[in-house]
């Protein structure tokens, strides 16, 4: 995973050595100038106060988040992962949330991971399952069993996928909720991000106008509120996070469960 960027120690140090430089020729001249040491006390505390202020405000502005561009080329020229799959263990006979239509949308996603790589082949991300089938909770009524995926652009941890069934699933009604976080999201270009997104909505919802806008309103939601920010503590690079729910009818086509065109 690459590296954040921070402040470069060139320009802190360069900023430091002018401040020194000044408050030698100062002390040069103390008696022609008529410096006390109350000044050069004062002096002092303002040069402390000034960099520490710019260092606070390269931290809020989320400076360290930012790639550099030699980053960014490394990565997107980067042959993609060869993904090592933890699948998850088959679910218990019985427990919290455990209901048939979990199960069956469990069995029905167990290829999931392989189908979407198929579709990402031409690209440098891959999703790699995880073993983990706790993908978040639900109000008050207890965890969410799903299936989740590691996100790679290139070698990078770039995110994660979480799958899980959103209202009655079943093979004729294949009904899904769709959580995708990408971390850093400028390490990528929008045009990868969209492309990955729109594969994912490919897999996760129906051919229907309504669902394919309603994911791709959900990316552009994501991406406005990543760069929209209010407040003091603005991260210029914050993490995206697309949520949306749709019909997988397309995925189960390409896996072979069911009949049809994808």
């Amino acid at each position: 995973m690459a590296s954040r960027k921070r402040a470069p120690v060139w320009k802190s140090l360069l900023s430091w050595a002018a401040a020194a430089a000044v408050g030698m020729i100062g002390y040069a001249f103390e008696d022609q100038l008529g410096i006390t040491p109350g000044v050069w006390i004062l002096f002092l505390g303002l040069l402390v106060y000034v960099q520490y202020t710019q260092a606070s405000s390269n931290e809020r502005s989320g400076f360290e988040f930012l790639p550099t561009r030699d980053q960014i080329m490394e990565i997107n020229s980067a042959e993609p992962i060869l993904p090592k799959h933890k699948r998850p263990q088959p679910l218990p006979a019985s427990g919290w949330g455990i209901t048939d239509e979990v199960r069956q949308f469990f069995e029905h996603f167990e290829a999931f991971a392989d189908v979407a790589n198929e579709s990402l082949k031409d690209t440098p991300s891959r999703l790699q399952e995880e073993g983990d089938t706790d993908v978040g909770t639900l109000g008050d009524d207890g965890p969410v069993i799903g299936r989740q995926y590691k996100l790679f652009h290139g070698p990078r941890l770039a995110g994660k996928i979480a799958v899980s069934d959103a209202f009655h699933y079943s093979l004729e009604s294949p009904t899904v909720h769709t959580t995708i976080n990408v971390f850093l999201p400028r390490f990528c270009s929008p045009s990868d991000i969209s492309e990955l997104v729109g594969w994912i909505i490919s897999l996760t919802c129906s051919a229907s106008l309504e669902e394919q806008q309603g994911g791709y309103r959900a990316l552009q939601q994501a991406m406005i509120d990543s760069m929209w920010q209010i407040g003091p503590k603005i991260v210029t690079n914050m993490d995206l996070e697309v949520l949306f729910n749709g019909s997988a009818e397309r995925y189960l086509i390409r896996a072979k469960l069911r009949p049809g065109y994808s």
